[in-house]
């Protein structure tokens, strides 16, 4: 993950962490190839191993609605 780390702790902030699954998200949805999906992948699965599940659905559904005003789909 690119989000910066606070001093006190190894883990990025609620808010960083939630951003860098959106660009992760984003990012593996619209990659153009296979190394772009490998590599957005494998940001993704980091992120989900520290971000609570619960967030998921909420996230997915701004990628959702994001994606398509971009013309990424």
């Amino acid at each position: 993950m690119y989000a910066p780390l606070p001093a006190n702790s190894q883990l990025p902030s609620e808010r960083n962490l939630a951003k860098s699954y959106l660009w992760a998200k984003a990012s593996l949805m619209a990659a153009n190839n296979a190394d772009e999906q490998q590599l957005a992948g494998k940001l993704l699965a980091k992120i989900l191993r520290i971000m609570p599940q619960m967030w998921v659905d909420s996230l997915d559904k701004k990628v959702n609605q994001h994606l398509p005003q971009l013309g990424s789909r």
